[in-house]
């Protein structure tokens, strides 16, 4: 649900189970209509950056850094 909300609709995510293949080395692949498609194991790599940042900046609040 993040990436299609930052990209404005122009980025989607593969499902999670799909094993798509002509993706390029950032996890890109464009589509008929002219939006991107993101793979899985990007997708996933993405979420985990996103909520690491989210834990690093509640703990940058929380104890004053």
């Amino acid at each position: 649900m993040i990436v299609p909300l930052f990209s404005f609709g122009r980025v989607q995510v593969e499902n999670i189970y799909a094993s798509g293949t002509g993706f390029n080395w950032l996890g890109l692949k464009r589509q008929e209509n002219g939006s991107y498609l993101l793979s899985s194991g990007m997708g996933t790599l993405l979420a985990a950056l996103f909520w690491g940042l989210c834990l690093i900046a509640y703990f940058a609040v929380t104890r004053g850094l």
